[in-house]
């Protein structure tokens, strides 16, 4: 019995053993390790990927770089290699067409590449303005255009002028000026109140060139004629350098012109101003009287802007605007105008020309109406 009883002992014993031995393998050891690993291993891991994450960011962000890069594009105007054609609606020689040389060369530094002034003369500045208002609109195209000569073509229904003051952009003024009587030397007129006698005595017969037909030269004349009560003739020319040659030769007894037109000839002794229809005497021959001083109530002005055709891109028109003002304030160029003596404006923003502009609709459509009908 006790045999028995020692050999049931063993055999739990042995079996207990054995379970314990098969159960060792699933001990805690292995979970342990685990987590230790997992602890370790996450942290460099979390650590590292938010690190890099916001280094990446800068780059993601490049996008905010576009808006700035695209004014840039259009601050490149002009490009490379293009030139502008800059047009002048009179012949060579005439005070637009000299002013506008003096500008050229000066508008070329600042925007650095070629300005080519072209003469375009006819039709009181219709061609040229014509060519000017269809030209494209990217800024390659800008011309001087004569207030208010621009603003008489498109007021004659005849005319078929395809423009109005809306068809232009202006961008800045450069001069003006009052016109004057210019006879030779030695003309027997030698003051207004010579020619308004002479012409009183002969109606039709005194003889005044001017830069076209129905040109503001033209209007000026037709103011006098009104304020004098007489009658002239009126001899038509393609801007102020032919009027002034036609003078010289004896054709017509008296050109209507700038004095810049004439200062060469008036330097020279060639010729003598009567009068001019400023409302102050010219600062550079301040002993030419005024008509108004001589006792005629005429006063009379144009105005020379440059424009580009509507619809050029604001930008583009802003970068010639500023190169403008910045070439009429340059004092190398005052000294140059000066030395042609062109009374340069005073400075005006495009707001303010298109209101000169406009305002000189209603101001000379009487004088073309009285013009029209003495045709």
């Amino acid at each position: 019995m006790k045999r028995h009883i020692a050999v049931v002992v063993l055999i739990v014993l042995g079996m207990t053993l054995l379970l314990a031995g098969c159960a060792q393998p699933s001990t805690p050891a292995t979970p342990t390790a685990a987590p230790a690993a997992a602890t370790k291993a996450p942290a460099p891991a979390a650590t590292a990927a938010p690190t890099k994450a916001p280094a990446a960011a800068p780059s993601a962000v490049a996008p905010t770089a576009a808006p700035t890069a695209a004014p840039a594009q259009k601050a490149s105007w002009p490009a490379s290699g293009r030139s502008i054609t800059y047009i002048i609606p009179f012949a060579a020689g005439g005070s637009t067409d000299l002013v506008a040389r003096i500008v050229a060369p000066y508008l070329e530094k600042k925007l650095g590449i070629p300005v080519s002034v072209v003469n375009k003369a006819g039709g009181n500045t219709q061609v040229g303005m014509t060519e000017l208002a269809t030209a494209k609109p990217d800024g390659y195209t800008i011309g001087t255009v004569d207030i208010p000569a621009a603003n008489i073509t498109y007021m004659l229904p005849d005319r078929g002028a395809v423009y109005t003051a809306k068809s232009f952009m202006p961008l800045a003024i450069l001069n003006h000026f009052p016109p004057g009587w210019v006879v030779k030397a030695d003309s027997r007129f030698k003051t207004v109140k010579d020619v308004i006698d002479a012409a009183k005595a002969q109606p039709g017969a005194i003889t005044v060139g001017d830069s076209g037909l129905l040109n503001s030269w033209h209007l000026s004349t037709l103011s006098v004629e009104k304020a004098a009560g007489i009658s002239l003739r009126s001899v038509h020319f393609d801007g102020g350098g032919p009027s002034q040659t036609a003078l010289l030769g004896g054709h017509i007894d008296i050109a209507t012109n700038s004095v810049l037109n004439s200062a060469a000839a008036l330097k020279a002794g060639q010729v003598r101003i009567v009068g001019i229809m400023g409302t102050e005497r010219d600062k550079f021959n301040p002993g030419i009287p005024t008509f108004k001083e001589q006792g005629y109530d005429v006063a009379y002005e144009a105005w020379y802007t440059v424009a580009v055709p509507a619809g050029t891109p604001k930008e583009v028109a802003d970068i010639l605007a500023s190169a403008l003002n910045k070439v009429t304030a340059n004092p190398e160029f005052k000294k140059k105008a000066d030395e042609l003596q062109a009374t340069m404006a005073p400075p005006m923003t495009p707001a303010q020309i298109e209101k000169l502009w406009t305002d000189y609709d209603v101001t000379v459509k009487p004088l073309v109406d009285a013009a029209v009908a003495k045709q």
